[in-house]
């Protein structure tokens, strides 16, 4: 059972941030899962389902904390292991692979476009804003607030240490009626008092309401509560942890040493510690909009009931 070359060349892509963004890590996978299942050539049903958890476990290894890699994988895997036990015939399984592949790419895009689209309505038109790392669903966000505007100002959190801000800044940067203030993630306090909202995307969002986001994001969160700033996060609803229990239940993941400092700087005595993801209370969330709806504040008191309507089946 030889599992493909891009399989492998994949997950080192996500592993390492080359693929980046839980939304595109999402998309990347099933795309994955689809070409492997199209490329298979082994022999029959049993072998073929075999190779299928094999590339499904591959991808799921890379990241532990996102949970639009696993929501998308376990969407099509789910479907491959009931057509397996109805002993649907290996033809019959790779279309099954290919078509749930397909539809999640596809809901996945429209669930951006939807959630960014019932954000903007919700947040309202509002003329300075802060965000924080990158998020497709985010941006997209700020891209619609600002359209048929004539200014409006977003602060830019430039993210370290792999400085996504970056790519936010790049790309609000290219809308002339987008002013964009390029700021180090320390000043976001000194700024939070000319801002008007804060909106950022989501890594994973629990059932008891906490939100998994970019390290930073919590203090961002902190700041803007103290200077009564609404915080919203924008999230697609692969993004919520419908597996788990709490956020106790998910692992935040640790970056590698590189990322801040070379080693060779490093006096001996010094351990470095960079997690890639923070956990923000729900306390601290004026609201979760999703494309499925919007969990409002108090978000403790909501999101349970929203939680129990959905399923990633």
């Amino acid at each position: 059972m030889k599992i493909p070359n891009y399989v492998i060349e994949t997950a080192e892509s996500i592993r390492i941030m080359e693929v980046r963004g839980a939304s595109l890590i999402a998309r990347t996978a099933a795309k994955v899962l689809k070409e492997a299942a199209d490329d298979f050539r082994g022999k029959g049903k049993e072998e073929f389902i075999e190779y299928l958890r094999e590339v499904a476990r591959i991808l799921l290894e890379t990241r532990p904390t996102a949970v639009s890699l696993p929501n998308a994988i376990h969407y099509i895997m789910r479907g491959a292991e009931r057509g397996y036990k109805r002993d649907f015939s290996l033809e019959e399984l790779r279309d099954l692979v290919r078509e749930r592949a397909e539809t999640f790419i596809r809901e996945a895009i429209e669930a951006t476009e939807r959630a960014s689209s019932l954000a903007a309505q919700h947040i309202g038109k509002v003329q300075r804003i802060m965000t924080h790392c990158h998020s497709t669903a985010a941006v997209n966000t700020i891209l619609k607030i600002a359209e048929n505007r004539s200014r409006i100002i977003v602060y830019v959190k430039e993210t370290r240490p792999r400085y996504q801000g970056r790519i936010t800044m790049r790309q609000l940067s290219s809308y002339s009626n987008i002013e964009v203030r390029f700021i180090v993630d320390s000043a976001a306090a000194y700024y939070m008092k000319d801002v008007d909202v804060v909106i950022v995307g989501a890594d994973a969002i629990t059932p008891d309401g906490y939100l998994f986001n970019k390290v930073g994001t919590f203090m961002l969160a902190i700041t803007a509560d103290d200077f009564n700033v609404p915080f919203y996060t924008v999230a697609e609803h692969y993004k919520l942890a419908v597996d788990k229990k709490s956020w106790r239940d998910i692992v935040v993941e640790m970056r590698p040493i590189e990322e801040v400092i070379e080693p060779k700087e490093l006096p001996n005595n010094v351990k470095v510690l960079n997690p890639s993801f923070d956990i923000t209370p729900p306390s601290y969330l004026t609201g979760i909009i999703t494309n499925k709806g919007i969990i409002e504040k108090p978000v403790t008191q909501h999101v349970a009931e929203f939680f129990s309507k959905f399923s990633m089946k």
